[in-house]
């Protein structure tokens, strides 16, 4: 099996993780379940990090590492960009204003990229394909590592887990192809090694159609976990936050200060705040200070329970 087909086998049979999580009265909203398919997914694709032209081993961080170059060499372009003026230098600006830790990121992620690169290389040259990585016993390692990983980074274990079933479900994939995988018992030894673990393999269909079953009954509470609000709502804890009208509240803005409202970086997200019983929006804006100088700057409107202008603020 190929890559995509173990993803998408990944992918389903999560369905019957995160149903019973719901089932045992865990919120499973979709930042939870992609969390989870991602974390499924990608055990699913790291037993193949011992072929040399898999995912895991060489696609995968191909695209990490030309992700981590742009992050690390994007603070280099924003400043000359900035410096030299022209109608894109507020957009720099904003951007690297937002930047905070993307080339920290950018560093980490050619590191990754690098270990995935030499593992796979070297995990090829001494075991060969379906070898001991296409093991359980090497999979329970790696699930193993996956949650203390996970526990370092601040991240709930489960995901590790998640991780090691992703592994699970590739080796029983695996396990029903015509060579079914020799190994997969390792160290123990398995006298039919072909016949034996191909049906020991056919395991993995139902757990993908129970998975496809618990994905039909998510979709109604994932659904209602979806919310779509027009605006970035930050309440003052103890007081009552009113109605957001960001598009009231951006009319003000347009009547009084024509000239920052056409500057606003992105007029329909303002940052919403309670200030006792008025409602603040805040949002960012460009100001060019000079022909090649440009800064970001903040402007917040305050309206009053009926919608009326309170105050205009800019510092």
């Amino acid at each position: 099996m190929n890559g995509p087909e173990h993803i998408a086998i990944g992918a389903a049979s999560t369905g019957l993780v995160l149903y019973g999580m719901s089932a045992a009265g865990a919120p499973i909203g979709w930042t939870t379940a992609l969390a989870a398919v991602a974390s499924v997914g990608l055990g699913s694709l790291a037993p193949d990090i011992d072929h040399p032209r898999a995912i895991i081993g060489y696609r995968l961080p191909g695209g990490i590492l030309s992700i981590g170059l742009i992050l690390l060499f994007l603070p280099v372009l924003l400043r000359v960009s900035s410096s030299s003026g022209g109608m894109f230098a507020g957009v720099f600006v904003q951007v690297q204003a937002m930047m905070g830790a993307w080339p920290a990121w950018g560093g980490i992620l050619v590191a990754i990229a690098v270990i995935l690169f030499l593992v796979s290389a070297g995990v090829t040259g001494s075991f060969g394909h379906r070898g001991p990585v296409h093991t359980f016993a090497v999979g329970g390692v790696a699930t193993v590592v996956a949650v203390i990983v996970c526990a370092v980074l601040g991240i709930a274990p489960w995901y590790g887990l998640l991780f090691g079933f992703g592994w699970v479900m590739h080796l029983l994939a695996d396990a029903t192809t015509h060579d079914g995988l020799p190994s997969l018992l390792w160290p123990a030894v398995w006298p039919d090694s072909a016949g034996g673990t191909r049906a020991f393999g056919f395991l993995y269909i139902p757990l993908v159609l129970f998975g496809l079953t618990g994905w039909f009954f998510l979709t109604g509470t994932l659904s209602a976990s979806t919310a779509s609000p027009a605006s970035v709502v930050v309440a003052t804890p103890g007081l009552v936050l009113g109605t957001p009208n960001s598009g009231l509240a951006l009319e003000h803005l347009r009547e009084t200060a024509p000239s920052v409202a056409k500057s606003l970086f992105s007029a329909g997200m303002p940052v919403v705040a309670a200030r006792g019983s008025y409602t603040a929006y805040t949002w960012q804006y460009i100001h060019r200070s000079g022909p090649s100088s440009v800064v970001v700057k903040t402007v917040t409107v305050t309206l009053d329970s009926l919608g009326r202008m309170v105050s205009l603020d800019q510092p």
